[in-house]
């Protein structure tokens, strides 16, 4: 919440973030959890997006430490 309000981040990693969250209690807590191929590959594609910005800001912030 802190990084999104104040810009650091967008709104879409925090929704990527949450998705992942959400699919992650349900394969927990579910009796049966099956996810599509299609889903996967799209929570794939959203992990990728979300460790890259993370590595872009850390990268940015240690620049500026320097």
């Amino acid at each position: 919440m802190e990084y999104v309000k104040t810009g650091i981040f967008s709104a879409e990693l925090s929704k990527i973030l949450g998705k992942a969250f959400e699919i992650r209690t349900e394969a927990d807590y579910e009796d049966f959890f099956i996810i599509s191929r299609s889903d996967v590959e799209q929570q794939l594609a959203n992990a990728n997006k979300f460790v890259h910005e993370i590595e872009k800001y850390l990268i940015t912030e240690k620049s500026q430490q320097e």
